[in-house]
Order: C-alpha cells, then structure tokens, then sequence
C-alpha cells in the first residue's frame, strides 16, 4: 500500500479507534485493495470486543469509518465446585476458564476470602453466573449474581448489588460489604514466593535483611492492580532496588507500592480506582526473577495489610437487596 493510501485509511480510523493503544496480539483485519492500489475497505475486529467491529469503507472517493455494535447473547449458569487442591482446577475441572476463577477470588471474595490460607479439600462454592456468546461463540463472563463459599475455615455469602445511586458491588446476607481498603492481592493470584518477614534471607545479597513486603509470583509481563483508589505519586526507576516501580497515596496516611515492574500503564499525578490495571510484572532493580514486590505504609512506615472495610447499606436498600437475593437464591437452588 502507498503512504497516501495508508494516512488516508488512519484518517477514517481516527475518530472512531484508535490502534496505536487499543490493538492487540490476536485481533483480526481484512483489507480489500483494487488493482490501482486504492482501498476499497477495511474489517477489524478486536480479539477483546469482537461484538464492535471497525469498518472503513470506500464512499464516493473518501474512506468512511464506523463501528458497528452487534448483539450479544447473555445465558445464565449455575455451578457446584468441590475444591481438591485448589479453586482453579476444580473451574478448569467444570469447563469453565481462569476469568471465571479470577473473578470469584478477586473481585468478589478478594478482600474477605485468603485463597492462599483458607481453602481445605471439600470446601463447596457454588455461584450463579451469566456467559456472553456472539453467534454461539464464547466472548466473556458477565455478571456473577451470587457466590456462596462453605469451607471448613470460612463461610462467605455474597450478593451482586447497585446501591441507590451507586456502583455495583457485593454484600452478604446482613447486607454487609465485602470491599475492603485494599484488596488482599495486586495480582491474579497464583502463589507468595515472600511474606513480610523482618529476618529473611535475602536470595541476592546472601545475608538475612527484612523483607517488609510481599512477594508475589507471577510469569513475565503479569497485570498488575491498583489495591486500593488513590493517586500515583511516582512510577519510576530512580530505586537501584525497587527497579521500575509505583507508589500510590491512598489518603489517610496509607500509600502502596508495586515494584520490580516491566513496564507502567499509569502517569505521575493520575487518579486511579481498586482494580485498575497500573502495570506489568518485571525484574528490574534488586531482582533474581520476575516476580511483584508489593509494599504498604502507614504514615512512611511499612506494615502488613490492613483490613478496612466500606461502608454498608442503608435499612431501604437492604431490603431491595433482600428482594433480590430471594430470587437469585431461588435461581441458584
């Protein structure tokens, strides 16, 4: 294709997709040339969002671009899971993938439920969930209504809800929310190479240093979470040990710090929300292997997480809650 030919299809593609961030590794296009070399139309559809496709057509001598909306097909499911060694195999057992898994242990019980302690064999869950298909084809998981965890050590009922004026969140059955300050985990959750341990022994400098973080393990180029809302004060390297990392003031004295990073998806002075993807799992600075380093202050000093919960619902809004936790008990059941 000409330069002009590939300005003129940026041009049409400007206003309605911008690719330079929002491509991906998988996404699909299909392009149509004449024999003169001029473009006659452009197809992308992203491995993301494949029910929004990107079409660029030829119209009287200009490309004209829009993106279509194409509607999707939203299924209800209920699932019984019985946990022999940990929660993912037991979903990977049922069919169903590590977005599923995630969700549960991260957005809905991420900030009550320790994955890593608390799990025994024969804990139950059992979770009322939606699936989204294009055309018979498996796109994503939408929303989970109800998830239910009777362990041996915890028992956890939570409820999808929108509080008037609010966001959706979950409670339990008191009408209780399950957020926290901070989640329990930056990352999806696959193992602690490190705890906070004031006389570890440091694998690089072969001498016992305390390690005041956590360490998590996860594979090169991991997402990275914000745990709690806040603004980015640094996302740098100017720490021979920290190598590429960010720090996070959260108000009230608390900052978090995420280190050893890749590389940054956050600016100095941006605002972020709990869940926002700020980054990815490196090993620049004082590192032997790709892993995250995760720290908390309190008021400059390093601390283990701390448990601070939201606020709970109103007597009006627990008893829509209730209503609706009726029917989705009822559909689960």
């Amino acid at each position: 294709m000409s330069e002009q030919q590939i300005s003129l299809l940026n041009l049409a593609l400007r206003a309605i997709f911008n690719a330079s961030s929002r491509s991906r590794p998988r996404d699909t296009y299909q392009l149509v040339v004449d024999t003169s070399g001029v473009v006659r139309s452009f197809t992308y559809t992203p491995v993301r969002e494949p029910e929004r496709p990107v079409f660029v057509e030829l119209v009287k001598d200009a490309l004209v671009g829009r993106r279509q909306a194409l509607p999707l097909d939203t299924r209800e499911y209920a699932a019984e899971i019985f946990i022999e060694d940990n929660l993912a195999n037991a979903i990977s057992a049922l069919g169903e993938g590590d977005a599923l898994t995630d969700r549960i242990t991260d957005n809905i019980f991420g900030s009550v439920i320790d994955f890593r302690l608390n799990p025994r064999k024969g804990d139950r869950i059992r979770v009322l969930f939606e699936k989204e298909f294009l055309s018979d084809r498996f796109i994503r998981y939408g929303r989970v209504a109800l998830a239910e965890y009777q362990g041996q050590i915890v028992q956890q009922t939570a409820y999808s809800y929108a509080p008037l004026g609010g966001s959706l969140g979950y409670f339990d059955g008191e009408g209780n929310s399950l957020a926290r300050m901070f989640l329990l985990y930056p990352l999806p959750f696959r193992g602690i190479n490190s705890h906070f341990n004031l006389r570890r022994f440091h694998p690089v400098l072969k001498r016992n240093v305390p390690h005041l973080g956590t360490d998590y393990a996860a594979s090169h180029g991991t997402p990275v979470y914000a745990t709690g809302d806040g603004t980015v004060t640094r996302a740098d390297n100017r720490s021979s040990g920290y190598g590429n990392h960010i720090r996070i003031d959260h108000g009230y004295g608390y900052t978090s710090l995420y280190a050893h990073l890749y590389k940054f998806n956050v600016k100095r002075y941006q605002e972020v929300k709990r869940g926002d993807l700020i980054g990815y799992v490196g090993s620049t600075g004082r590192s032997s292997a790709p892993h995250l380093h995760y720290e908390i202050f309190k008021d400059k000093v390093k601390i283990n997480p701390i448990n601070f919960y939201y606020g709970n619902l109103t007597a009006k809004e627990y008893d829509e809650l209730l209503k609706q936790a009726s029917v989705v008990n009822q559909s689960l059941d």
